[in-house]
């Protein structure tokens, strides 16, 4: 324990390594959190990925019967492969009917 500076616990919790941070060129140890394995990010929710479809349609509505950079479809045709509903269909279901 003499070797440790103050202040400083000498038992890390479980996820937690001990790490140099340099300040101004002075040394001290600290320690970093990290989610137990398995705790991490678990990807987005079905309320992310309705706002994220949302989102999409918005942005590509006006050119919806534009061709994509690649040329081979619309992005109408774009959006149906990418979410299974065709854009005309998921405009109305968004504003109730």
């Amino acid at each position: 324990m003499a070797s440790e500076p103050a202040g400083v616990p000498s038992a890390l919790f479980a996820g937690e390594r001990r790490c140099t941070v340099s300040q101004n060129g002075d040394s001290t140890t600290g320690t970093v959190s990290r989610p137990a394995v398995g705790q991490g990010f678990s990807g987005p929710s079905a309320e992310d990925f309705e706002r994220l479809k949302l989102c999409v349609a918005r942005q590509i509505w006006r050119r919806r019967n534009q061709p994509t950079p690649s040329g081979r479809m619309t992005w109408g045709v774009w959006f149906e492969q990418k979410y299974g509903q065709s854009l005309a269909n998921f405009e109305r279901s968004k504003r109730g009917g």
